[in-house]
């Protein structure tokens, strides 16, 4: 179309320069739509057909092409990079997102060490001194308030009562650590995906 147009405007210049002798002008739009000259009107043509004065100082109009669908749209190109750039984006946000993830299991984790009021549970175990089983009047006044004086193996033996976890602060612990290995295993996935998509 704008080819067609500019051959318009020379074949104008064209009739203008050549004088008096192609004084008329014939301009119409034809069943494609280009805008024809002429200083004949065409034969046969059922359309409007304009006569113009080469003289007169009036501008023609002409036709300009609307940009088509394809040039609106982005080159295939920019599409392209265009979803490359939003894929690495998604897939920086999974990795930062599986790494912060990964943060929190492991202070969950460290903070976690001790056992909580309700996973202690009280045992009774030999007072021992450097190892040894003391006998009943080895024990000091302190510790003989909180132990109980039993036969153990044939002697006489001062059995104490000790905080120990119970199974509830193991399992507890075993989950932190469970969440830990996944977490890693998470970040691990997702470094992989992210060096795939940005290579």
């Amino acid at each position: 179309m704008r080819r067609a147009a500019l051959g318009a405007l020379a074949a104008m210049a064209a009739l203008a320069a050549a004088g008096p002798a192609w004084s008329d002008l014939y301009t119409w739009v034809d069943a494609s739509g280009r805008v024809q000259y002429s200083d004949q009107p065409p034969k046969d043509f059922k359309g409007e057909v304009k006569k113009v004065e080469v003289g007169d100082s009036a501008v023609i109009p002409m036709a300009v092409p609307k940009p088509s669908k394809d040039e609106r749209a982005p080159s295939g190109k920019s599409a392209v990079a265009e979803k490359r750039r939003a894929d690495r984006d998604r897939l920086k946000h999974d990795l930062d997102t599986a790494r912060a993830k990964l943060g929190e299991a492991r202070k969950a984790l460290a903070e976690g060490q001790d056992p909580k009021v309700e996973e202690q549970q009280i045992v009774l175990r030999p007072a021992t001194r450097a190892g040894a089983v003391p006998s009943a009047g080895s024990v000091s006044a302190s510790t003989r308030a909180n132990c109980r004086i039993v036969d153990h193996e044939g002697k006489q033996t001062a059995m104490c009562p000790v905080s120990m976890p119970s199974e509830g602060y193991f399992d507890r612990v075993a989950g932190l650590e469970k969440a830990v290995k996944a977490a890693e295993e998470e970040v691990a996935t997702a470094e992989r995906a992210y060096r795939r998509g940005v290579d």
